[in-house]
């Protein structure tokens, strides 16, 4: 019967493998669809009908039928298991018919959004044969046009590049710092000056949002006040990443109407010593426990009557501006004692971690993370008006803080660079602090790789749906900030011990990766790495030696993807792994702070008809080319291209905001869940 099906497969012209059909010869074209169909129908009724009429024939004649019961059984019998033979070479052939059509649909979709390279395999002659290959023939004259007019676009871009090429080379003569950006923020152009009063030296600015480096109100302020058109140029003063104060000047460009498309801004350094209130002054090395005492008086003075017990070891130097980092710390501890109980004692504590000075201020009582971090975004009275939080302060001296409760405390913990030599001229956030393994990759090949736990864990999903707001749910996935990341570690499972050894992440704006906003980061896991591991991502111990631990690392982490949807692929295990971490830092599971979307559950519901999610199989399926793959930052860059491929795909299927992503996720419970993926 398998014979059968594949001769009427045949006869149809859907024969799967092989190349694609050129064009037809004269046979193909006698032997067209339609003389086929019939012969494939005649095939499915005659032959089985022919069959059992000619049994009956042989056994009339045998005189099996001499008794009229006899007749009848045959009939009752063998109508039904005629009618199921024919049934069953129906389906055959019609499933075999749909899976090549559903190939050359997908196929097909994926040539004419995202991979514009790919050619539709399908064999076996007739007019599918011959769909397959007039597909591809239009591909290709697509591609001669396509090559034609990005050639004249390289042209075009290549004088652009020489007339920006002479503009930077005067610019970069110039003393003042000079930025030319879009009225959102995206920098078009920036000259050395300009990088290096900002902190981006060496990483370069073009491209990304000013409001990483400046403050954002205070730039959109005088946008908003040229766009009134009542001045020709706007002058103030901004802080810079290292501390100092800017003197800028900003002037519009408009386009042929006259509207404001964007600006410029030109900039010198200011006096250090600020008598504008405008932020702090520069820093210098500071003693802790003097840092700390000044703080216990900020509280004191603010009528707080708790006993406040401080502990510093002597000689623990941090290189800071005090004024501003005890006014925050003060503050810290004000709005705990709120949360806390006021008679039930509190703390500042410092002590060292390495090349790190971490210090605690805390107080006795029970309250949410929530309500804790909420601390560090409020107005801390630093000395920058209402811009200065405890948040700001940390990241300007190369910190990291966040809260920490555990049923009986509440603490905002601070990690800052001890005072030394290594933190000269880190930039905001401390990124001098952290180095990644880039595209660093040990696996020998795929079946060196060992499964993932066999079940997926759903339960991602559920912190996800019960946290996400309406009005996030009604965000378009194409204009929502999105950040794929990806761990390499040390094993499988981290209710057995096992840690992460680098955590990789790349922010993804209007639907497109950004190459150039990357974050990546080794992690001393505080544990060999098995030798098995190090196959794999080719992470040694060695290189771990001098890595920042994850109480360094992921609260980096957080802020780099704050405000954006975290997308993976089985993102759950990369989400246990971080959950862990977290857990024992006191932080707020990731999936309950933002939304996240698993790209192997939304390529279960783009290609449903496809075997094999695997990330490797999803790439090659998209067109996207596998770099750096078992490396942290690798597996990243992949998954953000791959996601940026599947939006297309889903915009399609009329998936087009982040909560009707969401629902198609949650769709995969039934679906695949329980495949593995290497």
């Amino acid at each position: 019967m398998g014979k059968m099906r594949r001769s009427v497969a045949g006869h149809l012209g859907i024969d799967g493998g092989g190349p694609a059909a050129g064009p037809p010869r004269p046979s193909a074209r006698f032997w067209s669809s339609e003389r086929r169909l019939l012969l494939g129908l005649l095939l499915f009724f005659g032959l089985p009908t022919a069959l059992a009429l000619a049994a009956l024939v042989v056994l009339h004649q045998r005189g099996a039928f001499a008794e009229p019961n006899t007749l009848l059984v045959a009939v009752l019998v063998g109508l039904p298991l005629l009618m199921a033979v024919l049934a069953l070479l129906a389906e055959g052939a019609g499933r075999t018919l749909v899976r090549r059509v559903a190939e050359m649909r997908r196929g097909t979709e994926v040539m004419a959004t995202v991979d514009p390279a790919r050619r539709l395999d399908v064999g076996g002659g007739g007019e599918l044969g011959a769909l397959a290959g007039e597909i591809n023939r239009l591909a290709d004259r697509l591609d001669e046009a396509r090559t034609g007019h990005e050639a004249a676009v390289a042209r075009a871009t290549a004088a652009l590049a020489l007339e920006r090429g002479k503009l930077s080379a005067i610019l970069d003569d110039l003393d003042e710092g000079v930025i030319l950006a879009s009225t959102d923020g995206v920098v078009t152009l920036a000259n050395a000056r300009a990088r290096e009063l900002l902190g981006s030296a060496t990483a370069g600015m073009l491209g990304q949002k000013l409001f990483d480096f400046v403050d954002e109100g205070r730039i959109c302020h005088f946008v908003e006040r040229l766009r009134a058109g009542g001045h020709s140029a706007e002058r103030f003063s901004l802080d810079s990443p290292g501390g100092r104060m800017l003197r800028v000047s900003m002037t519009p460009y408009r386009d042929g109407p006259g509207a404001l498309v964007g600006f410029v801004l030109s900039m010198r350094e200011g006096d250090q010593a600020r008598g504008d209130g405008d932020g702090p002054v520069a820093a210098g090395e500071v003693d802790v426990g003097r840092l700390l005492s000044a703080a216990r008086e900020h509280v004191r003075r603010g009528g707080a009557r708790t006993v406040i017990e401080i502990s510093a070891p002597p000689g623990l130097r941090v290189r800071a501006e005090a004024a501003a980092l005890s006014a925050a710390l003060a503050h810290s501890l004000r709005g705990l004692l709120a949360q806390g109980r006021a008679d039930g004692g509190a703390w500042l504590e410092a002590r060292p971690h390495g090349r790190l000075i971490e210090i605690d201020a805390g107080a006795m009582g029970a309250a949410p993370i929530a309500a804790i971090e909420d601390l560090l975004d409020a107005p801390a009275g630093a000395g920058g008006g209402d811009r200065w939080t405890v948040r700001h302060v940390v990241r300007r001296h190369a910190g990291e803080a966040w809260a920490v409760a555990d049923g009986m405390r509440v603490m905002i913990r601070i990690n800052l660079p001890a005072a030394g030599p290594e933190t000269e001229g880190a930039g905001e956030g401390g990124a001098a602090a952290l180095a990644g393994a880039g595209l660093r990759s040990g696996a020998a090949g795929a079946a060196a790789v060992p499964p993932r736990p066999d079940l997926y864990d759903f339960s991602f999903l559920d912190l996800v749906e019960r946290h996400v707001s309406t009005a996030d749910r009604e965000r378009s996935l194409l204009e929502t900030p999105c950040v794929a990341f990806d761990t390499e570690t040390t094993g499988l499972r981290p209710d057995s011990g096992d840690r992460i050894v680098s955590l990789a992440g790349v922010r993804i704006r209007q639907g497109q990766p950004r190459a150039g906003e990357i974050f990546d980061a080794l992690v001393n896991p505080g544990r060999p790495v098995p030798a098995a591991a190090v196959a794999i991502h080719g992470i040694t111990g060695a290189m771990l030696a001098d890595a920042p631990p994850i109480r360094v690392v992921l609260p980096a982490f957080v802020r780099f993807a704050a405000g954006s949807v975290l997308v993976g692929h089985d993102v759950w295990f990369d989400l246990r792994f971080l959950e862990t971490a977290g857990t024992a830092l006191g932080l707020p599971a990731l999936a309950a702070t933002s939304p996240v979307l698993d790209t192997r559950l939304l390529s279960e519901f783009a290609h449903p008809s496809a075997s094999d999610h695997g990330l490797d199989a999803l790439a090659a399926r998209v067109g996207v080319p596998l770099r750096g793959r078992h490396s942290a930052l690798g597996d990243a860059l992949i998954t953000a291209e791959v996601f940026a491929r599947l939006l297309v795909l889903l915009d399609r299927r009329g998936v087009r905001t982040l909560g009707e992503a969401l629902d198609v996720a949650r769709q995969g419970r039934s679906g695949r869940a329980g495949q593995r993926r290497p």
